[in-house]
């Protein structure tokens, strides 16, 4: 019972309908850039993100994912995924001066192309997206099969403890 209660507050979730990926339980999305900033951004302390682009609402709605639904041990868990060291900081920067060292943002590109429909070729043993990625998320199949379950699985938990405490009260 539990499990099909925590499956339904998933499907219930707003944009989850055309989304792949589990999304965060608040988000409030404006339509309009970042306020004092310009472009597309996630507020790191509210459910709030700002898009200047639709083609960025994947990558910014992750921020809110991990934000909101990630625990130090799973940011662990994904660095590794994603091939940072340990030691690496989880949030190393972000924008231009970002690229590949910052697991955040190569985090947010990874779960925006994870809600995407699967079209890519290989080319010597990597995958090649018809979407190319700001911050160099260029990952193997195996890779990329193993950060999408691990964002899906991460979800999932979170929303069966959601229903776990819902039906304590």
């Amino acid at each position: 019972m539990r499990v099909l209660l925590a499956l339904l507050l998933i499907a219930l979730t707003p944009a989850v309908a055309e989304a792949r990926m589990p999304a965060p339980p608040a988000l409030t999305i404006h339509h309009a850039p970042c306020p004092g900033v310009g472009g597309s951004c996630s507020d790191t302390v509210s459910d709030q993100i700002w898009l200047a682009d639709e083609s960025d609402r994947d990558h910014e709605t992750a921020h809110q994912f991990d934000r909101q639904m990630l625990t130090e041990p799973r940011r662990n868990y994904l660095k590794h995924l994603l091939g940072y060291q340990p030691e690496t900081p989880w949030d190393n920067g972000t924008g231009e001066g970002c690229g590949s060292e910052c697991p955040d943002e190569v985090f947010a590109d990874a779960y925006a192309q994870c809600n995407k429909p699967t079209r890519s070729r290989r080319t010597h043993g990597m995958v090649v997206r018809t979407t190319e990625t700001s911050y160099g998320y260029y990952p193997t199949g195996r890779q990329h099969f193993r950060v999408c379950n691990a964002i899906s699985i991460y979800g999932w938990l979170y929303y069966q403890s959601a229903a776990e405490l819902q039906s304590t009260r």
